[in-house]
């Protein structure tokens, strides 16, 4: 498989998975707009890592991944209406994963 069709199959394959329909090479897949947090994200990158053959062994998904607090402070800021903010975390993009999957192996965003 060539690098362009790889690249349009991973896109494929996230927007299938997250129902996002604009994703671009700098599309920060764990951005907590996509809601992608704890269980569901790692059930996607599982499916992503296998769908592509990829050693994902020294990969750490809390690492880009929110895991939030599901405790009574959260559901009284969702009471009150007021924006629950996430520690910033560093960015896991469409492009480095398309790079992952072309290499085969898990290796750190530079």
């Amino acid at each position: 498989m060539n690098a362009s069709d790889l690249s349009n199959k991973v896109i494929k394959f996230f927007k299938n998975k997250l129902g996002i329909k604009n994703i671009t090479l700098s599309s920060n897949i764990a951005d907590p707009k996509y809601s992608l947090f704890d269980l569901d994200a790692e059930y996607v990158m599982e499916e992503y890592f296998k769908e592509f053959s990829i050693n994902y062994s020294n990969f750490i998904i809390d690492k880009y991944f929110q895991y939030p607090d599901y405790s009574w402070k959260l559901l009284i800021k969702k009471i009150l209406n007021r924006k629950i903010v996430y520690p910033t975390k560093p960015p896991l993009t469409i492009g480095h994963l398309i790079k992952v999957a072309e290499k085969g192996e898990w290796f750190e965003p530079e």
